[in-house]
């Protein structure tokens, strides 16, 4: 009962993981943003969604009606890991162009391309057979199959060319003039991690099932549990949907940050009292984060703010923007990173690692914490405690 009700659900399965891949792609190739990183990911989120719905139309019996969608869904399998590959080398790259040589990447699914097609149109009739019952003794089938079996070397030299990409750029994200946004970094990573374990079951699938049938209904599974994943990632971070940086031009780590705002927090802004109000709520704020340090609590609102200085929320907004020339968030961050530069030699500190200290100053996480540095600064906090140490030496020397 429980198997008939699986293969009952496998079609609506294939059909919403098609769909879904096809929006997202979608959305990515109508942002004009970093067209160049955006087109590959929609290539290789595309060729996912020929495969579902190559799924879909094996499982009802319509491949009868279209037997190409075999022969184009194992083409586009070629261009999965090639695409990822580039996506990932531009996006840590920050490379917005479009380069000659790409076209390399391409010509393993050209040729399996031409060379299915061919024999799909020289013998359609053994084709039939292959699709619909998986016939091994077709020679057709075999050809296509040992063809299509170089796409999983394929799949373990992009992978292998990604993992060293996501290395190197570890090891110069300190360094002066590199690019680095946690958020787009921690996506690129657990993209690369889908394809390892794609890649991994797709393998074990391979040498343990006998059934061609039943190993390409789960390899056609797992890939579409992928493109369900990535693509909810995605929707669910518009940021890394709708732009490759989440601020507008790249950190550079050690040139003085632009802040950037929104329209409502603009500084400058006309002040909405008088400078005698003013300077009471100032005294109020400094009396407030000598004595409590409210910033220390993570997850830290100008509405909460506003209740313990009973100054109201569009005045704290007014007076922060105007006085500091900062939105409130960076206020606060600015505050903790304040409060850390002080305490920083502190003998209760010294056994915290850098993680440690942002969780101690209020941050949510070490890439909140890293990224406000970096914003407010205009260096990492690892060359900020580098410049202590060599400070330290310079003294006692």
């Amino acid at each position: 009962m429980s198997k008939v009700m699986i293969v009952e659900f496998l079609p609506y399965y294939f059909f919403a993981a098609g769909i879904i891949g096809l929006i997202v792609s979608l959305i990515l190739l109508l942002t004009k943003n970093y067209f160049s990183q955006k087109l590959f990911l929609s290539i290789a989120l595309i060729s996912i969604s020929i495969c579902a719905f190559n799924d879909l139309c094996c499982l009802t019996g319509f491949i009868a009606r279209i037997p190409y969608l075999y022969i184009l869904s194992r083409a586009a399998m070629f261009l999965v890991a090639p695409c990822s590959y580039l996506y990932i080398r531009n996006s840590f790259g920050a490379i917005h162009k479009l380069k000659r040589y790409d076209i390399f990447h391409f010509i393993p699914f050209l040729i399996f391309i031409v060379v299915a097609t061919n024999i799909c149109l020289t013998d359609i009739n053994g084709c039939m057979k292959v699709i619909m019952n998986r016939d091994n003794s077709s020679s057709s089938f075999n050809y296509i199959e040992n063809l299509y079996s170089v796409n999983m070397l394929l799949w373990l030299f992009y992978i292998g060319l990604q993992i060293v990409c996501i290395l190197k750029f570890e090891k110069q994200k300190d360094k002066p003039g590199s690019h680095y946004d946690y958020k787009v970094a921690d996506w690129l990573k657990f993209l690369n991690l889908l394809l390892v374990i794609v890649f991994c079951l797709s393998m074990i699938n391979k040498m343990h099932i006998d059934s061609n049938r039943n190993a390409d209904l789960i390899q056609g599974f797992t890939l579409s549990f992928m493109l369900l994943v990535a693509a909810f990632y995605l929707l669910s971070n518009p940021v890394i949907l709708y732009n490759i940086n989440q601020f507008k031009g790249t950190i550079h780590v050690n040139e003085k940050p632009r802040v950037e705002y929104k329209d409502e927090e603009l500084p400058g802004v006309t002040q909405l009292f008088g400078d005698k109000q003013k300077q009471k709520y100032l005294q109020i704020l400094n009396e407030l984060f000598i004595q409590q340090k409210p910033f220390l609590k993570k997850g830290f609102t100008i509405k909460e703010l506003s209740q313990l200085t009973s100054i109201p929320t569009h005045h704290l907004s007014n007076l922060i923007n105007h006085e500091f020339n900062l939105p409130f968030q960076d206020f606060i961050n600015l505050k903790r990173i304040e409060y850390m530069k002080t305490n920083i030699t502190s003998t209760e500190w010294e056994k915290l690692s850098l993680e440690g200290i942002a969780w101690e100053v209020g941050f949510n996480s070490r890439t909140t914490f890293f990224r406000s540095f970096v914003k407010l600064t205009g260096i990492s906090p690892s060359e900020y405690m580098q410049s202590l140490e060599s400070h330290d030496k310079n003294v006692s020397a």
